[in-house]
């Protein structure tokens, strides 16, 4: 059985109020013909498909096209859980429609799924969410958690424990009664697919940071999925990694496109052919998402050396992080300089020492007003103030201070 798993595409996604629509929808276009070229039995989107519960008109009809060209060149079954930014409501209000183009849409992961034909998949059954499917004359049982509340988690296994007491127990211990509930619709004689957005304890969250304690009470330890699954999507960190502790079974395929500075070191990948051999074993291979635009991170040695680069990479399509080393304040002119040179720079920052930052501060408190607002003036409009626009301020600044006394 041949999947395509992919997830977190945050359509609608900003980076500090810059649009990453057009990278978005070249990515979905890259994924509509690779799923066209590999032709799986099922394609997985693990949730987090917008980036918000209430997307904008655009991200909806960029979300809904690329389900109808991947419909129109594929035989794959969709199926697709929401993730913590997603509106489980609002993503499942579209199921039924979706229904004729082989789309499995959830909302809960204890959704009655409708048995029958979607498109050229049939449902065999659904018992507590889990869905027994034929899809190119293999038969899978898929298990989908959507990212899912303490609250929602209690309700469902509420039945499973016999006291308060017990009902009281850690997060990881639901998760791993609601899972064994689950399980028991499982064959070994069929493919076993689990599809999660969640936060495991092992998540590496970039090269540097392994995430042993983020997310929390949320965050659950990889044990809590059963042997019994030969593929488990994962969905809700932006790393392409392998879980530890489930013999390389459980994934995380990272979002598609750079949403942070903090990502770029990270290669995105879309997790192609994940083939499940009828022996169980998985052969995986991976092809890098090209980068539409990049963020970078300039670290200038100074105010002019900023300004250089601005000239020199002005034709660069990247957002740009600015870091520039200076011994002084930088000045609206320069700013401005540096921004009409190369758009989309998103942050300029000084990086100043202790010294230097206590070195100004004094200054400018040994300045006059008069000479605290002639430097003001001349850098805000480009020359001198005249006397009887100084005359003017300090009398404006004379009466304040009367009126105070």
């Amino acid at each position: 059985m041949r999947i395509l798993h992919s997830s977190d595409w945050h359509l609608g996604k900003t980076l500090d109020g810059y649009s990453r629509i057009e990278e978005q929808e070249k990515f979905l276009e890259f994924f509509v013909e690779k799923s066209r070229e590999i032709q799986p039995d099922i394609i997985i989107i693990a949730g987090d498909i917008f980036d918000t519960s209430n997307p904008s008109a655009i991200a909806e009809k960029m979300f809904y096209d690329v389900l109808t060209n991947i419909s129109s060149n594929t035989s794959s079954l969709i199926v697709i859980i929401p993730g913590n930014h997603d509106s489980p409501k609002r993503l499942a209000s579209a199921k039924l429609l979706a229904r004729t183009h082989g789309i499995i849409i959830y909302e809960n992961n204890d959704d009655k799924i409708d048995i029958g034909m979607y498109k050229n998949t049939e449902v065999l059954s659904c018992n507590d969410g889990v869905i027994k499917v034929k899809v190119n004359g293999k038969i899978a049982n898929i298990m989908a958690l959507p990212y899912i509340s303490e609250a929602r988690l209690n309700e469902n296994v509420q039945d499973l424990f016999d006291s308060e007491e017990e009902n009281a127990r850690s997060f990881q211990t639901k998760f791993e009664a609601l899972v064994a509930k689950k399980e028991k619709f499982f064959n070994t004689d069929e493919y076993n697919i689990i599809i999660a957005h969640l936060f495991t304890t092992r998540a590496r969250l970039s090269e540097d940071e392994i995430g042993y304690s983020i997310g929390g009470a949320y965050a659950v330890d990889a044990s809590a999925f059963p042997k019994s699954a030969d593929y488990i999507a994962l969905g809700h960190i932006h790393k392409k990694q392998c879980i530890s502790g489930v013999d390389k079974r459980a994934y995380y395929c990272g979002s598609p496109i750079h949403y942070n500075k903090t990502e770029v070191k990270t290669a995105k990948k879309v997790i192609l052919q994940v083939d499940i051999q009828e022996d169980k074993s998985i052969d995986l291979t991976e092809i890098n998402v090209p980068i539409y635009k990049k963020i970078e991170i300039w670290n200038a040695e100074s105010i002019e050396d900023a300004i250089k680069m601005s000239e020199e990479k002005s034709d660069e399509s990247s957002f740009v992080y600015i870091n520039i080393k200076t011994d002084r304040i930088i000045s609206n002119e320069e700013i401005r300089q540096i921004k009409s040179n190369k758009k989309d720079i998103i942050e300029i920052r000084p990086i100043m020492s202790i010294e230097n930052i206590i070195s100004t501060s004094e200054n400018m408190l040994e300045k006059s007003e008069m000479e605290k607002f002639t430097e003001f003036y001349k850098e805000k409009n480009g020359a001198e103030p005249t006397k009887n626009i100084i005359d003017r301020y300090m009398d404006i600044i004379s009466y304040e201070d009367e009126e105070i006394t």
